[in-house]
């Protein structure tokens, strides 16, 4: 669905249009945190690379940060609370845990390597440990989201796994009004996805509860068409396989975005979206956190490969 309206980002993979958050601060709610610290160590499997295991790594250091305050966390969807459309609990990876992660403060990764036994003899193991550290608070009730991403404008299209060429989707579902925006995040750079490119400097897009979005579809796509032009996003890659998360951030009260670079045009009637590093995206998103308690920034990995 390439098309004037497309973007294509850099190496892992091409986008359409975008447009971040920052927040309205609220100063009351951060008083809650506590800060925490958390390990794990895992090890790097022939399937992964090591990027990968340090993501699963940081991961299981958050939650074992966030246990070590609050000595529980959630596995069994009987032990969670639903009411009104809202949860108590909040998802790190694919677990549910009762506290939620604000801000890393400080993040130290080493490897351990070490000789095991293995099915043709001894061979040589690569261990990935993360030491944490961190601003963490007991979970309060907020919007119960649904998220899914697809490679077409129909649920039954459900998935993470895409091929180069293939165009992204999102299916999007509150019980409560709030403002949504989307981003997608590769090792360097945070695109904005959503509001749309021609929606200009808009924060975030208003949605109605209960209401189910297709994200990025022209047939499903009000109010968000009201008079704005819809972008299409193809994921595209030079790799074999590249890795890339979709951040759904939504919030019941506005909030800003942060300072973006503009769009970039690379030819051919393609450009860049506008964007701002990842690094500098993560701590607009623990200032959202520490500000808004019912601030949310849902991850999704999604996958792109070369057929």
């Amino acid at each position: 669905m390439r098309n004037k309206q497309s973007f294509i980002s850099t190496g892992l993979l091409s986008v359409v249009l975008s447009i971040s958050l920052l927040l309205i601060y609220s100063t009351t709610f951060s008083q809650n945190a506590i800060r925490s610290k958390g390990s794990s160590q895992v090890r790097v499997e022939s399937s992964m690379s090591k990027e990968q295991t340090r993501d699963i790594a940081e991961e299981l250091a958050m939650i074992n940060a966030i246990e070590n305050e609050f000595n529980t966390y959630v596995e069994q969807e009987g032990e969670t609370r639903i009411q009104n459309g809202r949860v108590n609990f909040d998802i790190i990876g694919n677990t549910k845990v009762r506290g939620e992660w604000i801000r890393t403060i400080k993040k130290d990764f080493s490897e351990e390597t070490t000789i095991e036994k293995g099915e043709y003899g001894k061979e040589q193991v690569i261990w990935i440990k993360c030491d944490i550290t961190g601003d963490i608070r007991e979970c309060v009730s907020r919007a119960d989201l649904e998220t899914v991403t697809l490679n077409c404008p129909l649920e039954q299209c459900r998935t993470t796994t895409y091929y180069n060429g293939e165009d992204l989707f999102l299916l999007f579902q509150s019980p409560i009004d709030g403002y949504l925006s989307l981003f997608l995040a590769d090792d360097e750079q945070a695109y904005r996805l959503l509001p749309y490119a021609s929606m200009g400097t808009l924060s975030a897009v208003k949605i109605k509860g209960d209401k189910e979005y297709v994200i990025f579809s022209r047939k499903n796509s009000y109010p968000f068409n009201d008079g704005f032009a819809i972008d299409a996003m193809q994921l595209t890659t030079v790799k074999s396989i590249e890795y890339n998360s979709v951040y759904v951030v939504f919030s019941e009260e506005k909030y800003i975005k942060p300072i973006l670079e503009d769009i970039q045009e690379i030819g051919d009637g393609f450009y860049l979206p506008r964007s701002l590093e990842l690094n500098e995206f993560k701590e607009w998103l623990g200032d959202c956190r520490a500000e808004m308690p019912d601030f949310q920034a849902k991850r999704i990995r999604i996958s792109i490969e070369m057929e």
